[in-house]
């Protein structure tokens, strides 16, 4: 099983980071709803409406988090309640 493949389930709310924030760059990151659980290009991934982003122009957007990288870490998506 992957690292985050069991953290949500469609129509859940996630938040997702980019990459692992630090004290000198605090995290881009996305929140959203999860809309349907998708395989892209031999990937596992969560798709997820955008309701709330560092980068604005991800708002009302289609996004793909992946359910785990090379690079994770603890908390990279979490369930938002």
């Amino acid at each position: 099983m992957l690292k985050f493949e069991t953290t949500a389930n469609i129509g859940d709310t996630i938040k997702a980071f980019d990459f692992e924030p630090r004290k000198d760059a605090p995290g881009s990151y996305l929140v959203g709803e999860v809309v349907d659980r998708v395989i892209n290009g031999g990937a596992k991934m969560y798709e997820v409406m955008v309701t709330e982003s560092t980068n604005e122009m991800r708002i009302g957007t289609l996004m793909y988090v992946p359910y785990e990288t090379f690079m994770d870490f603890d908390n990279r998506v979490t369930k938002v309640a």
